[in-house]
């Protein structure tokens, strides 16, 4: 059983998501079901819940956003992760962690979490944020659309 101590540790997040690309590459029942087993575990789930309610650390949650695993349902749950992640109060160190997670899904090109990516933005925006964002879409064109659209949602609700 996946403890909430190890969903904090993106190794054990990374080596899950590969397992769940070989095991589609290769179809494996055992592997894909170890991968879903250790992405969505019933400990997953429940953290879940208590990050919804703010009754726990962010953290796995945070570990989660920079793994960015791809596989069945990620996009679902990266949409929910960021909702409840963008409802805390962070620490300066966690800002940037979150910051980076922005500008990496940025880059990426259009997800189906951009709407939710676009809300956690705007929550831990900073001038220097603002700043690094403009010269991402100076220096990668591609990126222009989503960097006007961040910062337009910086002055909604």
């Amino acid at each position: 059983m996946v403890t909430v101590r190890q969903l904090e540790d993106p190794a054990i997040l990374a080596r899950a998501a590969d397992d769940w690309a070989a095991a589609l590459a290769n179809p494996d029942p055992y592997r894909s079901f170890v991968a879903h087993h250790t992405m969505y575990s019933r400990t997953w789930e429940r953290y879940l819940v208590d990050l919804r309610l703010r009754a726990c650390s962010p953290e796995a949650a945070i570990a989660f956003l920079e793994v960015d695993p791809w596989c069945l349902w990620s996009g679902y749950v990266k949409q929910k992760v960021m909702r409840y992640v963008s409802r805390f109060n962070h620490s300066p160190a966690d800002r940037r962690r979150l910051q980076e997670v922005v500008v990496a899904v940025t880059q990426k090109g259009p997800r189906r979490e951009f709407s939710e990516t676009a809300l956690l933005a705007k929550r831990v925006w900073d001038p220097e944020f603002g700043h690094e964002l403009r010269q991402l879409a100076e220096s990668v064109p591609e990126t222009r659309a989503a960097v006007d659209r961040l910062f337009k949602k910086r002055f909604t609700r």
